[in-house]
């Protein structure tokens, strides 16, 4: 059993889609990975391993 589960994803239908698209695409442009964003939506959680072992990058991205 896990000790944390991870609560149910939101519905489709209560997601505000354009606003969700206008994060995402800052994100990018501010050059998040697109992969850290595929695993923070993961239900089941990230599968980074497979993901980051072809991707180069960096973690300029990231503020203090």
């Amino acid at each position: 059993m896990d000790p944390h589960p991870r609560p149910d994803p939101p519905a489709l239908r209560d997601l505000d889609l354009p606003a969700l698209t206008h994060r995402t695409a800052d994100l990018l442009r501010d050059h998040v990975p697109l992969t850290l964003l595929m695993d923070l939506v993961e239900t089941g959680g990230p599968r980074s391993e497979v993901r980051y072992a072809d991707e180069g990058g960096n973690a300029d991205w990231l503020r203090p």
